[in-house]
C-alpha cells in the first residue's frame, strides 16, 4: 500500500514538474505573454469570425506537428511565414504566407472544427499598442487618428511642459475632440465661455449651447457637452471672472462644479466657496436643467427665461435668475446698467454695475 501511494506520488511531481517547465519555457520565450511564442506572436484576428481560416492558396507548407506550440515555433524559424493554420486532432501546421484581410476576404469557414488560426499583428507605433481584436489601438495616455498626447483639459498642457494659447483636447466623454484657450496665470485654465465684444449673439437655439459656437479668436461659448465631457471625469473648480467700466475685477469661485448629460437637462451641480457672497445668485440654481429659447427646462409655465433673458442659462421658476451671463452686453459709457430686460447681469456680485467682459474658466481641483 505505501509503495503505491509513493509510486502514485511521483508521479504526481513528474507531472507537476514538467507543467512548471514547460510555463517556464514559454514564459522565458515570450516574456511572459503567452501569446508570445519562440519570439514570434501570433494572435487570432477577432475582426473575423472565429470558425474562419486562411484560404488554402494562401498557404504554402504543411507539416506534421506535435502541438500549437510547435506549429508556431514552425512559423518562427520561417522567415516567409505570417500566419499558420492547426489542425488539432491531425496535428498538422498549414504556413501561411499572408494575414487575414481587415474584410476577411482572404478567410473561409473552416471545413473541420479542429482547425484554428493565427497571425502576426500588425506593427504598431510608438504611440500604438495592440488591441483585443488583434489591431493596433492607441497607447494608455493617446487618442485619435494618428494617436495624439492624451489631453483631458488645459491643466495636461502644463504637465507635459509644453505651451500656446489653443490646444485640442479630448475629455474620454467628448463626442470629438475640440479646440479651447488655455491661459496660464497662477493656475492653468480652461476657457469654457469668453464674452468681450458685443458682436457675437447669445440668443442661440439649444443646439447651439449644446455644440458650442463663437469663436476662439473672440467670443464663444464652449457648448454644453463639452462642458459635460469636462467635468464628468475630473473634478473641477469653476471660476467666475466678471470685469466692468473701470476694469475692476470680481471674482467667484464653485467647487466640485459638474454639469450632466443631455439625457438629463444638463444640470447644474456645485459647492460653493468662501470667496462668494451669502447670497450669491448661482446658489438657487443647483441641480436646475439648463433652458434655452427652443427648449425652456425653466419650470414655469408662465414665462420662457431664456426667452426674455436674451440667451440660455440654468433658469428656474418665473423669476429666472439675477444672474444673466448670456445676455446682451451693452458696455454703456456711463458704467451704470441700462436696466432693460435682457441685460448681461450678476446682481448678487456687482449690482447696478454694468458688465462689460465676463469669462468662466475650469481648474481641476486638488486631490
Amino acid at each position: 500500500m505505501g509503495t503505491v501511494s509513493t509510486f502514485t506520488r511521483l508521479i504526481a511531481l513528474c507531472v507537476v514538474l514538467q507543467g512548471i517547465l514547460l510555463k517556464e519555457t514559454e514564459s522565458s520565450s515570450t516574456g511572459g505573454n503567452t501569446n508570445n511564442v519562440f519570439g514570434k506572436r501570433l494572435v487570432q484576428p477577432l475582426y473575423c469570425s472565429s470558425d474562419q481560416v486562411l484560404v488554402e492558396d494562401s498557404r504554402y507548407r504543411s507539416t506534421q506537428v506535435r502541438s500549437k506550440l510547435e506549429c508556431v515555433g514552425e512559423c518562427r524559424r520561417d522567415p516567409n511565414c505570417r500566419s499558420v493554420v492547426f489542425d488539432v486532432d491531425l496535428k498538422v501546421c498549414h504556413l501561411g504566407d499572408a494575414k487575414a484581410a481587415e474584410d476577411c476576404s482572404n478567410m473561409n469557414t473552416a471545413a473541420s472544427p479542429s482547425l484554428s488560426f493565427y497571425q502576426e499583428p500588425p506593427p504598431c507605433g510608438d504611440k500604438e499598442t495592440m488591441g483585443p481584436l488583434g489591431l493596433c489601438v492607441c497607447a494608455p495616455g493617446y487618442t485619435g487618428v494618428p494617436c495624439q498626447k492624451y489631453l483631458h483639459d488645459c491643466s495636461d498642457v502644463q504637465r507635459n511642459g509644453e505651451w500656446q494659447d489653443t490646444y485640442t483636447i479630448s475629455p474620454l466623454q467628448a463626442p470629438s475632440p475640440f479646440q479651447v484657450n488655455c491661459r496660464r496665470v497662477s493656475s492653468t485654465r480652461t476657457y469654457i465661455l469668453d464674452r468681450r465684444r458685443t458682436a457675437e449673439s447669445f440668443t442661440r437655439s439649444w443646439q447651439d449651447y449644446r455644440d458650442g459656437f463663437g469663436s476662439l479668436d473672440d467670443d464663444y461659448w464652449i457648448g454644453l457637452e463639452n462642458v459635460h465631457a469636462l467635468t464628468v471625469d475630473r473634478d473641477q473648480e469653476l471660476r467666475v471672472n466678471i470685469k466692468v467700466q473701470n476694469n475692476s475685477n470680481y471674482l467667484l469661485s464653485y467647487q466640485n462644479f459638474r454639469v450632466s448629460d443631455e439625457g438629463s437637462g444638463y444640470r447644474l451641480y456645485f459647492n460653493t466657496s468662501a470667496l462668494n457672497s451669502d447670497n450669491d445668485c448661482l446658489e438657487p440654481l443647483h441641480g436646475v436643467r439648463f433652458s434655452t429659447y427652443d427648449h425652456d427646462r425653466d419650470g414655469s409655465g408662465a414665462v420662457n427665461c431664456a426667452e426674455r433673458k436674451k440667451g440660455g442659462f440654468w433658469f428656474s421658476g418665473s423669476t429666472c435668475s439675477v444672474c444673466n451671463p448670456m445676455g446682451v452686453l451693452y458696455q454703456p459709457t456711463s458704467g451704470r446698467k441700462l436696466g432693460v430686460e435682457g441685460e448681461a447681469t450678476w446682481d448678487s456680485l456687482v449690482g447696478d454695475v454694468a458688465i462689460f467682459k465676463i469669462s468662466m474658466y475650469l481648474i481641476p481641483m486638488l486631490v
